[in-house]
């Protein structure tokens, strides 16, 4: 009867890491495949960013900088960027992006313009998008994180090697809707 007993609680424990193992793979995965996204959709709004600069290049002129730090965004590869420089390049398109809106302000009739207008709604989408994904990231790491660390499934964690995740931390929203000083001279 004993051996029944301590059969079932083997069997049970063995259960429970195994569901415990599998949790940890799932949310990996998920914090994996949220970077991914984020990634992506960073990918496409360069790429918008460049499709409304060229819709009005005819009416502004930009400073060869600000085009040069665009062109230099666009050929790295996002895919292979740390969480970090993925922040920067965040920070350094949100801001290109706050600058360009109050630019087109000043010119009646490119704010008028249906195209432009269409590019900076998708623009405007993008954004959307790439916060919603770093709030679903950033909860699942801490999802990830508090099994990390809370016992029992620290143990487990322990025992197959999964380690704290980190944050993606980007500006403080307020700080990306202030208008930079972007110097897109005439």
């Amino acid at each position: 009867m004993i051996g029944w007993i301590i059969g079932a609680v083997v069997v049970l424990l063995l259960i429970y890491v195994v569901a415990v193992y599998n949790r940890f793979v799932i949310l990996k995965n998920g914090i994996e495949s949220n970077f991914k996204q984020i990634q992506v959709a960073l990918k496409k709004r360069l790429d918008l960013i460049t499709q409304a600069v060229q819709a009005v290049k005819g009416e502004m002129k930009f400073e060869n900088k600000t085009m040069t730090e665009i062109a230099r965004l666009r050929s790295q590869n996002i895919d292979s960027m740390s969480p970090q420089q993925l922040k920067e390049a965040d920070a350094l398109t949100g801001k290109f992006l706050s600058g360009f809106r109050v630019q087109i302000e000043n010119y009646p009739n490119l704010k008028s313009n249906e195209g432009v207008q269409r590019i900076l709604q998708n623009i405007k989408d993008l954004e959307e998008e790439i916060s919603r994904h770093r709030y679903v990231y950033n909860n699942t790491v801490q999802e990830f994180n508090t099994k990390v660390q809370m016992f029992p499934t620290n143990i487990i964690a322990g025992i197959f090697g999964f380690g704290k995740q980190k944050y993606l931390k980007f500006e403080d929203e307020e700080k990306l809707q202030e208008a930079p000083n972007v110097d897109l001279s005439f």
